[in-house]
């Protein structure tokens, strides 16, 4: 009976919803009907609802299985039915991590829905795809890339001399697969150490199944360097195209790997911290359950929270969006920042924006503004 009433429960939810959406659309005009429809469809999943309460239960386990306990348990599922309404049906947050914040705090935040719709939204098809396709990003921001390449698959394979010419004399190599999302199946590869020689490594890279790119190993050295050696730690520098031409940066944050981590994504386990614009200070840092993170672990004085080279890399990312196709409107850059110079990691055509720390900062306002110039 307990569990018919909330199948009903969660059933009449997802009508107020819909009609929610519906009433939204058709009370407004331009890109915010589009919204509409995209939210429509996105927040009225009830897969994703059970896919997010799973996810959310699997993290307690490690984060705070107090949590979890039978006398616990209901009110944390009445707390979590309460978010997904507000916060996931309506806004479609996703950030579980967030569960405990207030609705006033999470309903200015860009979310991945938000960011994806702005990005499907504002930037044409063929832009979309040369940000998603790395092997395309590669060759033709290949001035800012700065290292060699080679796109590996069943019918294009690798052949040791081409390996060669990757690894430049160096030992290792990226293998990331082409379309991968959040440093999903990247793997590290020390040549020497692993394979006998490089005819035996190209054999490896021609049965890997689908479409990979092949890189050559960016040695990351300096202060950000240090914050975790054993990932190359970037500058996530969000920029927006204006119709009048000019490249504004709307927000930048470093993402640092966690601990013995190749990757310095947030969904593998980094951290990632908000830099100021201005001056290039870190601000402090949150990590991949939400939690605030004060320092990095290292000294915490003016001159080390601030990113070395920052203006120089600020004008690396303006240069690649000015040398981009003009409807590739907003684009985030994985900027490398090392002793000898600054190297593009990734593009990313579904950048975000960070979260706001202070209660004045409002990122989705500011998004709304910027999508107000496509009408």
């Amino acid at each position: 009976m307990m569990t018919t009433f909330r199948a009903v429960c969660k059933k009449l939810l997802i009508l107020a919803v819909n009609g929610c959406w519906i009433l939204y659309g058709k009370t407004h005009k331009g890109w915010r009907k589009t919204y509409a429809a995209f939210m429509r469809k996105h927040a009225c999943n009830v897969q994703a609802w059970t896919r997010e309460q799973a996810v959310l239960a699997d993290r307690l386990k490690k984060t705070e299985p107090g949590m979890l306990k039978p006398y616990r348990l209901y009110p944390l599922k009445l707390k979590f039915f309460l978010f997904r309404t507000c916060c996931g049906a309506l806004l479609k947050q996703d950030s579980l991590d967030q569960i405990h914040a207030p609705y006033r705090y999470l309903r200015r935040l860009v979310t991945n829905a938000r960011t994806s719709f702005a990005g499907l939204t504002i930037n044409s098809a063929d832009a979309d795809d040369l940000c998603k396709n790395k092997a395309r990003s590669a060759g033709y921001w290949q001035s800012w890339f700065r290292r060699n390449w080679q796109e590996v698959s069943p019918e294009k394979p690798i052949t040791p001399d081409e390996l060669d010419r990757v690894l430049n004399g160096k030992n290792r190599i990226v293998v990331k697969p082409l379309d991968c999302l959040g440093g999903t199946g990247v793997e590290i590869v020390n040549v020497p150490e692993r394979f006998s020689g490089r005819e035996q490594c190209a054999e490896y890279l021609n049965s890997l199944p689908g479409k990979h790119i092949v890189e050559e190993y960016v040695q990351q050295t300096g202060f950000l360097h240090d914050l975790n050696p054993s990932s190359v730690n970037t500058v996530r520098i969000a920029t927006w195209r204006h119709a009048s031409g000019e490249i504004e940066v709307l927000n930048a944050y470093l993402r640092v790997g966690k601990k013995g981590a190749a990757v310095d994504n947030l969904s593998s386990g980094g951290h990632f911290y908000v830099i100021d614009l201005p001056s290039g200070i870190m601000r402090p840092g949150t990590d991949e359950r939400g939690q605030c993170l004060f320092g990095t672990g290292k000294k915490t004085d003016d001159k080390q929270l601030r990113i070395p080279g920052w203006t120089e890399a600020v004008e690396f990312c303006r240069s690649a969006h000015l040398h981009a196709q003009k409807d590739l409107i907003y684009v985030g850059w994985d900027v490398c920042i090392s002793e000898d110079g600054l190297y593009m990691i990734e593009v990313n055509n579904y950048p975000g924006l960070s979260q706001a720390y202070t209660p004045r900062e409002n990122p989705w306002k500011k998004m709304r503004k910027l999508l107000d110039e496509t009408d």
